[in-house]
């Protein structure tokens, strides 16, 4: 619920049965209508995000992973990847949110989200309570996925992740 007593819902619409195909929705209810049943919801929208930096960031890492795969899956995987950074609705869709999102005492919003797509998180950041939306620069690592923010008593912020890299190699 935000300031202006508003409850919010954010989710990944799935257009054809793939997490990449995540289309970012959102609804929202006032609470002061709210006296008991379902909310009364708004009629929502779509949150598109444009993360600009996104093969800037993530290329360079994709391709030393790749430089240390031998032949086989794994590789071919990475190097999917590293073709699909270069496709830019491939780069607005598959957003997905795992957590809350967290309001800082300025009011700045921070939505945490991830890609299956690139095993990727980033962040949505709105300054205006949620009528508008920008991608922050990927949290680039080995499978780093689903981002939990925490803010610290000091105003630093965490970002917890869960591990979605390669599983463990024999040698």
């Amino acid at each position: 619920v935000d300031a202006r007593g508003r409850l919010s819902v954010v989710w990944p619409a799935i257009l054809d049965n793939r997490w990449e195909s995540a289309l970012l929705r959102y609804r929202s209810a006032p609470v002061s209508r709210w006296a008991s049943g379902p909310p009364p919801w708004n009629d929502g929208g779509v949150i598109l995000l444009r993360p600009d930096n996104l093969k800037e960031k993530t290329e360079p890492f994709a391709r030393s992973i790749l430089a240390t795969l031998p032949p086989g899956a794994a590789r071919d995987e990475v190097a999917q990847v590293i073709e699909r950074l270069s496709d830019t609705l491939s780069n607005r869709l598959g957003w997905m949110p795992r957590t809350h999102a967290l309001r800082l005492p300025s009011g700045r919003l921070l939505l945490p989200l991830y890609s299956d797509t690139y095993s990727v998180g980033l962040i949505a950041i709105s300054d205006d309570g949620g009528a508008t939306w920008r991608a922050s620069d990927p949290i680039v690592s080995l499978g780093g996925v689903q981002p939990s923010l925490v803010r610290q008593q000091d105003g630093t912020i965490v970002a917890y992740m869960r591990d979605n890299g390669p599983p463990p190699q024999r040698v």
